[in-house]
This record gives C-alpha cells, structure tokens and sequence, in this order.
C-alpha cells in the first residue's frame, strides 16, 4: 500500500512538472519581436526585427504594423506621413520554435529626424488567439 502511494505520488509530481512546463510554452511572452538594435541613428527607414516563436502554437502574421512614440510617458500612435499607404494581404506561417527575419519600413510614419523612443505595434495570431506585440527602439 506504502508503494503504490509512492508511486502516484511520484506520477502526479510528474503531471504537474510536465504541466507547468506547457503552460510556459503556451504563455503570449513565448511569442516576441525585438529590433536588431536597440539604437537607431536618425533618418532610419527601415527597422530589422526577428521574429521568435517559442510557443507550441503555429503563428501566423501579415504585413500591416504601426509606430508608437512614447510622449511625457505616455505611447503615442503616429500617424502615416503617406496617406493611403496599403499593406500586402499576404500572411505567412511561423512554425513552433522557429524564427523569422522581418523589416518594417518605418518611414511610412515619420522621418525619424530627432531623437526619441519609439516601438513597432504588430499582431500576430495563433488558432485561439490574437496577440499585439510590441518591438522598441529608440533614435539617438
């Protein structure tokens, strides 16, 4: 009797462990966007990202982002210097622990003339979810 309590004592730590461990795979944060840099030099046109899926979920995302200045601490929306600015409807797939390269052309929204910080807003979708994510980058 002592034994088979050992036993599934054991197997439920062994659930829980193997949950837990899922769970972080699952968690929006396995799921990020970050900038080549973390510092730009003015007139910059184009930011290099990477973006990492450490999730179980395949991601799927499209072209369409926006820029976000941080503004007596505050994030806000810039808007495009180009109106009518029409972003590809393709959509690519991002495996499960896998990474892609992507460039967004910043300068569709300001001519990053002076010195700030700043982030790209940009949405990605699993099956069961849509996630903002969000890449920061300053001009110095």
């Amino acid at each position: 009797m002592m034994h088979d309590r050992k036993r599934l004592t054991r197997f439920l730590l062994f659930l829980a462990l193997l949950f837990a461990a899922f769970a972080v795979c699952l968690r929006p944060t396995a799921i990020r966007l970050t900038a080549q840099n973390k510092s730009y030099p003015p007139k910059t046109a184009v930011l290099p990202c990477t973006l990492k899926n450490d999730s179980l979920q395949t991601v799927t995302y499209g072209k369409a982002f926006t820029v976000e200045q941080l503004v007596d601490g505050r994030w806000v929306k810039l808007d495009e210097l180009k109106r009518g600015v029409r972003f590809e409807l393709g959509i690519e797939t991002l495996l499960p622990f896998s990474a892609a390269a992507l460039s967004f052309p910043i300068s569709i929204y300001a001519s990053f003339d002076h010195a700030g910080d700043y982030r790209v807003v940009y949405e990605v979708r699993t099956e069961t979810s849509v996630y903002p994510l969000f890449c920061p980058f300053s001009v110095r």
